[in-house]
């Protein structure tokens, strides 16, 4: 409980989104927050005017063609796509195998010859500590990198440690020597600096990033849906998948992460080094990305760029990028 109360303490200490207050016609108290955290409290820096221009544009645009329903989320192509990414990162961060070593690392340690209860204990209070360090490192330094990359990362490192289990825990199995279980220990002390790469608090900050304004609140949902009922499963299934086939069942979970891996490749979109007003169009056609630049320079600018104009721009930028590849 101290924990909790110590989150709840501090979110009073945490400045009010500027998109929201925007949304909300709040625009003094945004511009307020812009000027202190993204301006060192200079008024007149042209970023806050930008930033300004920039988002209230963008939200105009979304709440234009959103009728801020559920049905949203199926409207367009786009939303189809995101949904999808939501619902399966949801079971990913279930299914990859975190939930065996959480609930079920007695039976596993069992398996191994460890079946000493105090020496279960320290095995345990270990390997919390160690989840503690890593996971907290972990979630300072992912987001100074690629998202995709590091969702790549975090997937390919989960199969290799699956797979070096598997083939670990088979070979104790058969040989019964202690150097293996030991070894068993490793890849599961591995496996959370591996997990936490990607499926820790990259998570929500990739989600924030892949979902416009009007509709971030219900792709969150979609995630926790998908991840709470990925959980319930995994509460009947694991058990019973350990007591029938034993240490056959860990391929099961080798396979499901392949999976993972051949969906971050070929579906997961590159977020970072953009603005979320920039993500807001990330699946949508061009031409809403267009209006939005052409909207924010005309209130920055008086208009001195119309929105042909900008899309020549892009496909001149464009042309000479496949030129000089």
């Amino acid at each position: 409980m101290a924990p909790s109360l110590f989150q709840v303490s501090l979110i009073f200490l945490i400045p009010e989104s500027p998109r929201f207050l925007i949304s909300k016609d709040r625009h003094e108290e945004a511009r307020a927050i812009l000027i202190k955290y993204h301006a060192e409290g200079d008024a007149s820096s042209p970023l806050v005017n930008a930033e300004i221009a920039q988002i209230e544009t963008t939200i105009k645009l979304e709440l234009e063609a959103s009728k801020r329903s559920w049905l949203d989320m199926l409207r367009t192509p786009g939303m189809r796509k995101r949904v999808l990414i939501a619902g399966l990162l949801g079971l990913f961060t279930q299914w990859s195998g975190n939930t065996l070593i959480s609930y079920y690392l007695d039976k596993i340690l069992t398996t191994i010859g460890i079946t000493d209860s105090s020496v279960k204990g320290k095995i345990n209070i270990g390997r919390s500590c160690w989840d503690l360090v890593n996971g907290v490192t972990l979630a300072l330094v992912v987001k100074r990198f690629r998202r995709r990359t590091m969702y790549l990362v975090c997937t390919s490192s989960l199969l290799v440690v699956y797979v070096g289990w598997t083939i670990t825990q088979q070979q104790f199995l058969v040989t019964q020597k202690a150097a293996l279980g030991n070894l068993v220990l490793f890849w599961i002390f591995l496996y959370s600096p591996c997990y936490n790469t990607g499926y820790n608090a990259l998570t929500y900050t990739f989600l924030v990033e892949l979902f416009p304004f009007a509709q971030r609140a219900r792709g969150i949902a979609i995630f926790q849906f998908f991840g709470r009922g990925a959980g319930f499963f995994n509460t009947f299934v694991n058990p019973i998948g350990l007591d029938n086939i034993g240490w056959k069942y860990l391929i099961t979970y080798c396979c499901w992460i392949a999976f993972e891996i051949c969906v971050v490749y070929f579906l997961f979109p590159e977020t970072s080094g953009r603005t979320l007003e920039e993500l807001a169009f990330l699946f949508e056609d061009h031409a809403l990305a267009d209006k939005a630049t052409a909207a924010t320079d005309k209130q920055l600018h008086g208009g001195s760029i119309s929105v042909n104009e900008i899309a020549d721009k892009n496909e001149a930028v464009q042309v000479e990028n496949k030129q000089v590849v």
